[in-house]
C-alpha cells in the first residue's frame, strides 16, 4: 500500500530581534517534484504584498496650512512631525472600513513620544517610544490623526476617497476650522518587511522519490506574529484559488457585482464581447461553433435555433446545452 504524505508545518526558530523587528523562521514540507518553488514563490508574493496594516494616512495640525510651516516653541518643523508619524507601528484584532480618528494634544515643555497619543480602544500602538515632537514652555500642538486599514499603499483614488470619508466625519462630530488643512501622508501599508526562502530536497525512504521542502525566514514589523503572517497569506491564496473550482465568471458579473437594471445592460454589452470559451461549453459545442466562425458570445446572439441546428455536426443536444448556459447569464438566442 503507498503511503500517502502529510504536509507539515513547524516552526524552527523566532525571536524578537526588537520592538519594530520580529523574526521567524519555518518548514514546510514534504512536496513533490517542482512543487516546493511553486508555493514558495506564491507564499512570498502572497507575504509581502496582500497583508493588511494600519498606518496614519493624513494628520490636520491646527494652525497649519502646509508640510513647510512651523510653530513657535515647537522644536521639530512640521515635515520632521510628520515623518516621526509614519514610524508608528498599530496592531488591531479587527477589520475597519472606515478611517479611526486619534488625538495628539500637548503642552509644553517636554519631549513627547507616541504614548501621548489619543486612540480607539480597538487598536493599540507597538512601538509607544516613538518621538514625535519636543516642545519648550511656550509650545504646544493641537493634532487630529486619520488612520486608515489597507495593503501595500493607497493609489490617488484610494486616498481621495478615504479624504472623503475623512470629511464625513468632520461633518458629523469635529469643528471645522478654515486656517487649518488635511495632510495627507505617504504611507505603506505592508506588515511583513522581509521574506526568505530556501529548497531542500531529500528522501523520506531508500527506494522512494525524491521529496522537496521549504524552509522559510520571515520579518515583519512587530503589528503581526511571523507564524500568523503566514496562516493569513495562506487562507488568502486557498480563498483566491478556490473561487476558480465553478468558474462562473459570466454568472457572478451579471448577478452579484451589478443587481441594478441599468448596470444589467451596461454590463451585457461587455459580455457581448467575450469570447465563448467562457461559457464552459462541451468540446463538441465548442468545436463547432468556432469551426463557424462563431467567435464571440455576441455572434453567437445573431443566430436563432435554426440557424444552428444548420451547422456541420450540431445537433439537439448542442442546442440544448447553448441554450441552458446563456440562459445562466440571462441572455438567450436571436427569436425569428
Amino acid at each position: 500500500m503507498k503511503r500517502k504524505n502529510i504536509l507539515n508545518f513547524s516552526c524552527i526558530e523566532s525571536k524578537i530581534e526588537n520592538t519594530n523587528l520580529f523574526y521567524g523562521k519555518f518548514v514546510f514540507g514534504p512536496f513533490g517534484k517542482g512543487q516546493a518553488l511553486t508555493i514558495a514563490n506564491s507564499l512570498r508574493r502572497t507575504l509581502l504584498s496582500e497583508l493588511f496594516s494600519l498606518k496614519i494616512f493624513a494628520v490636520e495640525i491646527e494652525g497649519v496650512a502646509h508640510e513647510y510651516s512651523t510653530l513657535p516653541g515647537v522644536n521639530e518643523s512640521i515635515l520632521d512631525i510628520i515623518l516621526n508619524f509614519k514610524k508608528i507601528i498599530f496592531t488591531s484584532r479587527f477589520h475597519f472600513q472606515q478611517p479611526l480618528l486619534g488625538f495628539f494634544k500637548i503642552q509644553g515643555p517636554g519631549s513627547f513620544t507616541a504614548s501621548s497619543l489619543k486612540l480607539p480602544h480597538s487598536i493599540q500602538i507597538i512601538n509607544p517610544d516613538q518621538h514625535i515632537a519636543t516642545l519648550s514652555f511656550n509650545g504646544s500642538l493641537n493634532i487630529k490623526i486619520f488612520i486608515c486599514q489597507n495593503k501595500n499603499f493607497l493609489s490617488f483614488l484610494e486616498l481621495e476617497e478615504q479624504f472623503q470619508k475623512i470629511s464625513n466625519i468632520k461633518n458629523k462630530i469635529l469643528k471645522k476650522t478654515d486656517q487649518t488643512k488635511i495632510l495627507a501622508i505617504d504611507n505603506f501599508f505592508i506588515p511583513v518587511v522581509k521574506v526568505n526562502y530556501i529548497l531542500k530536497k531529500y528522501n523520506l525512504q531508500k527506494f522512494e522519490r525524491q521529496k522537496e521542502q521549504i524552509i522559510l525566514e520571515i520579518w515583519t514589523n512587530g503589528s503581526i506574529q511571523p507564524k500568523q503572517a503566514i496562516q493569513y497569506s495562506v487562507i488568502k491564496l486557498i480563498k483566491l484559488l478556490f473561487s476558480f473550482k465553478e468558474n462562473n465568471l459570466l454568472k457572478s458579473l451579471i448577478v452579484y457585482s451589478y443587481p441594478n437594471f441599468v448596470f444589467k445592460l451596461k454590463n451585457k454589452k461587455k459580455i457581448e464581447t467575450l469570447d465563448i470559451g467562457n461559457l464552459d461549453l462541451s468540446l463538441r459545442s465548442y468545436s463547432c461553433l468556432k469551426k463557424a466562425k462563431i467567435d464571440t458570445i455576441g455572434e453567437l446572439l445573431k443566430y436563432s435555433q435554426n440557424d444552428l441546428l444548420l451547422l456541420t455536426n450540431f445537433g439537439q443536444k448542442s442546442l440544448k446545452e447553448v441554450q441552458f448556459r446563456l440562459k445562466q447569464i440571462e441572455l438567450s438566442l436571436k427569436n425569428i
